[in-house]
């Protein structure tokens, strides 16, 4: 069920205690309905719309700082790529199956990172809707522009990283540097997309 707040009159700096109670619906001739408590009531501090949408501004920038370096790592692990495409035929194909791996491992968390980040702004967008701070139209707006951008480049990136492990442990060098110089383009694609 969901409740409605406002009628309480609730003013900033004040505190609410939630306890939930969720009964089932057993019959009686089996011992039901069972019940269950929440065994701590869950604390919420009321904020004012000036604190609330400061302190999702402070998560979106922080959330920033996190893509950012996941970013940096990305366009390393791009160089790092390109690097072992030149230097596969000197070092060997072992060597070059090492640091596709590395590198797929790379791709695997910058994905994750780039996830993560679509899910918290998604978050971030329902708490302006259930508080009231961004309309319809503004809310459409994030999910176009922001979310489902972050929620491609962490597909696009989770693709290049399955290219990579699917890199058969017995290629020879040629075919790791072509593959090399495929994925190193299309991480380029991706991270400029």
């Amino acid at each position: 069920d969901t409740i409605s707040l406002k009628q309480l009159g609730l003013t900033p700096g004040q505190k609410i205690f939630v306890a939930v109670e969720a009964r089932d619906n057993m019959p009686a001739a089996l011992d039901g309905p069972n019940t269950s408590t929440s065994p701590h009531p869950l604390e919420f501090d009321v904020v004012g719309p000036q604190e609330l949408l400061e302190a999702l501004v402070r998560r979106q920038r922080d959330l920033r700082v996190k893509l950012t370096e996941a970013l940096a790592l990305q366009d390393g692990g791009i160089i790092r790529l390109e690097e072992m495409a030149e230097m596969v035929q000197d070092r060997g194909a072992s060597w070059a199956m090492r640091e596709l791996h590395g590198a797929g491992s790379t791709h695997m968390a910058v994905s994750a990172e780039c996830r993560d980040a679509a899910d918290t702004m998604r978050t971030v967008v329902e708490e302006m809707k259930h508080n009231e701070l961004l309309d319809q139209a503004g809310r459409d707006s994030l999910v176009r522009r922001i979310i489902a951008p972050l929620e491609a480049l962490a597909d696009d990136i989770a693709k290049i990283s399955g290219h990579i492990s699917s890199l058969a442990e017995d290629a020879d060098a040629q075919q790791i540097a072509t593959l090399a110089n495929r994925i190193s383009a299309d991480q380029r694609r991706a991270h400029n997309a």
